[in-house]
């Protein structure tokens, strides 16, 4: 019974933290707000029910009408979270001007609504400790193998919770099935339970005895709360390691606490049997204490192989056949880092409780029990404080578990030489030697965390065949640079130059690549920073969700008549990173119009009273834990509250790693929540629009909007001169859009959290195919109906001639679907196009391999030129390899290219030349080599160092830079 009321308690816990997100945030504030509020409702219980003499009169009675009551407060638990929303309206109001205060209030709510339900759940152990132990003797060693059994069962609740019952029935029905399943066994309880209850009348005095408190109790309950808190710090730490190894999602988290609570709960059991039969238990209590630090110390010396070794079990384990086999692979590198130390975590809990007794002079059990407890998990409340708000962000994640191992060697020589009688100090001293020693010992000799191999994201590129075998060649002459690495807060943060050899920069979040420099990794941020503002007819008061690289928030920030943009960004880590994407992004951080709010987006939008024309949304992948909370229905129903008259919300939605179904779940969420839904899309990203009224834009202020200086500054530069051009991205209207959605029924919700939990699997089991192509397809019919009624004055025939003699060159196989789709509905508007003039636009196009052959045969002519040194051919061939942007040779072509003008003395176009293809690659010399040469021929010194100083930038402490630095 103590094995399924710990399973339940579990999930009530994790369905609660999920519930509580959507009203407190996806931060650390948040989770930190929910943790310490259980863990404090825990040890209050377990402290208090001690005290209450019928209770521990009657523990098994007591038991039953604790699940009585956990089981009616579960059940009504999500109903009244959800009811508190108007409170935190309010309490955010008053924390605009005093954040801290916010906290403050914040976690005070928190606590009230948590209070009741957790206090029961903290009472429970020393409850049924108390009803063992009349049947079974006064032992810790009993208390010991409940406290394994009921973490064994937290182990199984939260493996159901993260896998079969939060995805299978969403969170309120698995609180109310859970609910149900407490009362129940309450109810058994009452009624099966009497022979216990009637054994507790007779032992009622010998249940109760409280001991006395002494100066070594206090130590005892000192060094047991640092103890606490230290577990917490490795779990923490250990944690924030293995999101970046195994990706930050649900069910990695989900394996690393199974892991960490099968350490805890089989340790527990085992040293509980061990107690029974030791002859030297006080010897033994030290050396578990100290074996927990030493086990961390011994781990960290492979943390940087782990991604590797991740990447070969997936592979061992059926390669993505079989979902199974990631979720063993990721149980396997969990239970490498976390297993060891936990095991002895929790084989240490019945030798410590049992020293407490003799220290407590004979203590009753179930009270000992309740105390310690509590002690513990309050050390584990200010622990989980500590290392999220202060250690790991300080001292990052090695450093963290190297000081935790000494801390906790630190703890064990408190134990061996203050509070364990009957050794002598000879003995003493020789264990503290041996301990000290390998401690001390490991702490020179480990080697410290890599943040570079650890933020690679090789979870994500691993399950391509050939990828991982790839990588560990290149492990050991790593072309890639951390330019910039922070432990955030909520998060860790790099940015990576030169990844495998690409000469691009990359930002990377808790080991997921979320932007980059490239120019098809940032074209949907293009879109996103424009299309909205386009579509708008005067957006003055603009809202940026996420920050990222800053080239969504640059390209807003680029129309004249915005007046003010909030940038909502959770990690300030990405704040302080996004200035490696300064040379695309335009500086929007420099721009007076600019406000950078550091909270989660959505709680900011949904508490927050202003309004704005536009929202812009650039989420984190709903691969992440805690992403799909921005592709919920109820956050773009939040979002569309926000808007102002004729507003326009607009939101990325990656249609690469999505499967179709769980493509059409996200944009079916939108769907409900707008009236009206625009979608545009470019090559394996979507971007879709939502209003509550229909958008009409007028066509000459579109032009000239498009055409603004400022506009075109940014534009440019990513091939788009042209508004037909641009407008070759739109896929459809709200018809369309419906008519892609007619086979899917369940759109994305905050209870049923679909995304979350169907996208790992379908990642991991290379199900993720995507719904480009048929999107593309499926949308075609109507479109330019859709258009024309978005952009009335728009000229169709120009959009077609466009559509057709350059349509998606990914999708090459849609193309004859496409023209039909056109073609037909181009005689049903009467546009004036004959079937001939469709056909020859039609036969201009380029395929894939139109593409791939023109491209192979212009590298021939250029090689044959190169051979005859024949400079007159040699560079329009050139000139053109430059028009091919996602070329090998894009960028030797620019580099000769520049080297010939430079020679030719033609400097302007020399520097032009360099500025362009670093923008892709700026993370490779020769670029910044060239501009410098042609401006110092140009005695132009002071833009000769600005280029050198960029060029640091990304290649910090080159010495061929160096070098070049001394004639500067």
């Amino acid at each position: 019974m103590f094995f399924l009321s710990g399973a339940t308690s579990l999930v009530l816990e994790i369905a609660w933290s999920k519930e509580l997100s959507y009203i407190l945030g996806n931060s650390l504030y948040s989770s930190a707000t929910v943790v310490a509020a259980f863990m404090c409702g825990l040890a209050l219980g377990s402290w208090i029910l001690p005290k209450l003499t019928w209770g521990l009169r009657h523990p098994m009675k007591t038991y039953a009408l604790l699940q009585l009551g956990i089981g009616v407060l579960g059940f009504v638990s999500i109903p009244l979270f959800r009811s508190t929303t108007p409170l935190f309206a309010g309490l955010y109001g008053l924390g605009v001007e005093h954040p801290q205060l916010f906290l403050i209030l914040r976690f005070a709510v928190t606590f009230v609504m948590m209070i009741l339900p957790v206090l029961l759940m903290g009472m429970t152990l020393p409850a049924v400790v108390g009803s063992l132990a009349q049947q079974q003797g006064d032992s810790s060693a009993v208390a010991g193998r409940l406290y394994g059994i009921n973490t064994i069962g937290a182990l199984t609740g939260t493996f159901l919770a993260g896998f079969v019952l939060i995805p299978g029935l969403g969170l309120l029905r698995t609180c109310l099935m859970i609910g149900v399943i407490d009362f129940a066994l309450g109810l058994w309880l009452l009624k099966f339970g009497g022979g216990m209850i009637s054994a507790s009348h007779e032992q009622a005095n010998k249940t109760a005895v409280i001991g006395v408190s002494s100066r070594a109790t206090r130590l005892f309950e000192l060094l047991f709360f640092v103890s606490g808190g230290l577990s917490i710090v490795l779990e923490l730490a250990w944690f924030r390691l293995l999101a970046n190894v195994l990706g930050a999602t649900v069910h990695a988290f989900t394996n690393m606490l199974v892991l960490f609570l099968l350490g805890v709960g089989l340790g527990s059991v085992v040293g509980a049997s061990l107690l029974k039969q030791s002859k030297n238990w006080r010897v033994e209590i030290f050396f578990l204490q100290a074996m927990i630090g030493l086990c961390a110390l011994v781990t960290i010396t492979f943390y940087n192989e782990l991604p590797y070794w991740y990447g070969h079990l997936y592979w061992l384990l059926s390669g993505g056949e079989s979902g199974a086999g990631y979720i063993v692979a990721q149980l396997v590198i969990s239970g490498l880092v976390i297993f060891p130390s936990t095991f002895f975590m929790g084989a240490f809990f019945p030798y410590a409780l049992h020293l407490y007794q003799e220290l407590r002079s004979q203590e009753s059990l179930p009270v000992a029990t309740g105390r310690i407890y509590a002690f513990n998990t309050v050390g584990g409340v200010i622990g989980s404080l500590a290392a999220g708000f202060l250690v790991i962000p300080a001292l990052g994640i090695s450093g963290t578990i190297a000081i935790s191992a000494l801390c906790g060697w630190l703890v064990a020589l408190g134990f061996l030489l203050l509070l364990i009688p009957g050794i002598g100090k000879v003995e003493k001293l020789n264990y503290l030697v041996i301990v000290s020693v390998l401690t001390l010992g490991g702490l020179l000799v480990v080697p410290p965390h890599d943040p570079l191999l650890t933020s690679q994201g090789l979870y994500l590129s691993m399950t391509t065949e050939g990828v991982l075998s790839a990588v560990e060649e290149q492990r050991e002459q790593n072309p890639s640079q951390l330019l910039y690495y922070q432990e955030g807060i909520h998060g860790s943060v790099a940015v990576v130059a030169n990844e495998f050899g690409t000469g691009k920069v990359g930002l990377r979040v808790s080991g997921k690549p979320v932007a980059g420099a490239g120019h098809s990794d940032r074209k949907h941020l293009v879109m996103l920073g424009q299309i909205p503002l386009l579509l708008h007819p005067n957006p003055k008061r603009v809202a940026v969700v996420g920050l990222g690289t800053g080239i969504t928030a640059g390209h807003v920030l680029s129309h004249e008549s915005v007046e003010k943009v909030d940038i909502l960004e959770l990690e300030r880590g990405v704040v302080e990173g996004s200035r490696f994407f300064n040379h695309i992004n335009g500086q929007p951080l420099q721009d007076p119009r600019t406000r950078v709010v550091l909270e989660d987006g959505r709680i900011f939008l949904k508490y927050t009273d202003q309004t704005y024309d536009v929202i812009t949304s650039d989420p984190i992948s709903p691969l992440v834990s805690g992403g799909g909370n921005l592709y919920s229905r109820e956050y773009y129903q939040e979002a569309a509250g926000k808007l102002n008259d004729h507003g326009v919300f607009c939101q990325w939605i990656q249609n690469e790693g999505l499967s179709e179904n769980s493509y059409r779940m996200a944009l079916k969420a939108m769907d409900e929540a707008f009236e009206y839904v625009y979608l545009f899309a470019y090559g394996f990203d979507s971007v879709v629009v939502g209003s509550r009224q229909p958008i009409q834009v007028d066509w000459q202020k579109l032009v000239q909007t498009y055409q603004s200086p400022k506009v075109q500054e940014l534009l440019v530069p990513e091939g788009l001169t042209s508004i037909y051009e641009f407008l070759t991205y739109f896929y459809g209207g709200k018809e369309q859009v419906q008519t892609f959605l007619s086979s899917e029924d369940v759109a994305n919700t905050d209870d049923n959290v679909k995304l979350e939990h169907h996208i790992p699997f379908e990642f991991y089991k290379r199900e993720h195919n995507g719904a480009s192509e048929k999107l593309l397809v499926q949308t075609a019919s109507g479109r330019l109906k859709a258009l024309k009624e978005l952009i009335p004055g728009i000229d169709l025939k120009v959009f077609v001639e466009q559509s057709l003699r350059h349509p998606p060159l990914q999708f090459t196989s849609a193309h004859n679907h496409l023209f039909a789709s056109l073609k037909e509905e181009i005689q049903e508007l009467n546009l004036g196009l004959d079937s001939a003039t469709l056909l020859e636009w039609h036969m201009a196009r380029k395929t894939k391999e139109d593409v791939a052959r023109q491209y192979q045969n212009l590298l021939n002519s250029v090689k044959t030129a190169l051979k005859e040194k024949d400079q007159e051919t040699l560079r329009p061939l050139l000139e053109e390899a430059l028009t091919y942007r996602y070329g090998s040779g894009y960028y030797t072509a620019g580099i000769m290219l520049g080297e010939i003008l430079l020679k030719q003395a033609r400097l302007e176009e020399t520097i032009q030349v360099a500025q362009k293809i670093r923008m892709d690659h700026p993370a490779f010399i020769e670029a910044y080599q060239l501009e410098i040469q042609a401006r110092l021929k140009g005695n132009d010194k002071e833009k000769a160092r600005q280029a050198l100083a960029l060029g640091l930038t990304y290649l910090p402490n080159d010495p061929r830079l160096m070098e070049l630095s001394k004639s500067l």
